[in-house]
């Protein structure tokens, strides 16, 4: 495992865990700062860990009493968003490269572009951004869509 910081004002943490994981920290990094700069956000502290299907299912079973599989978890440890004055970031995305890989083919995008995908959903939800119904679901979907391609992918 490695992580790296991007700069001295914040702190933003990219911790590689998945041992199939060949992709650079900066790559995520990069990345994840378009959607935030793009958003307005300030970054408090944000940690971002590449791992696999059984970190995030452990974590999903003991924070949110599900025993299932998921692809991405976020946890949001700033409190009071709507009184802020600037939006900001606090908290952490898991991510699960596992399931990047076995359904990226699925989706027509290889398992970087997946992966990827899985970082930008969980720094949205920590950005506030909800998919509990169809049209918030579909706003997400299109925002991971538009951040992706604004990056290359």
């Amino acid at each position: 495992m490695h992580g790296e910081k991007t700069d001295p004002g914040s702190d933003f943490t990219v911790a590689l865990q998945h041992p199939s994981c060949s992709l650079p920290a900066d790559r995520f990094r990069r990345v994840l700062t378009h959607v935030l700069s793009a958003e307005g956000i300030t970054v408090r502290r944000l940690v971002l860990v590449v791992a696999g299907r059984k970190t995030v299912q452990n974590l999903h079973r003991r924070y949110r009493a599900c025993d299932e599989p998921t692809d991405v978890l976020a946890f949001d440890y700033h409190p009071a968003k709507e009184e802020a004055k600037e939006q900001v970031v606090d908290g952490e995305i898991y991510i699960d490269f596992d399931t990047a890989r076995e359904r990226c083919r699925e989706f027509g995008a290889d398992e970087e572009e997946e992966a990827m995908r899985y970082a930008i959903h969980g720094l949205l939800h920590l950005i506030g951004y909800l998919d509990k119904t169809p049209v918030e679901k579909a706003k997400m979907h299109a925002l991971e869509d538009r951040y992706l391609r604004a990056t290359g992918y």
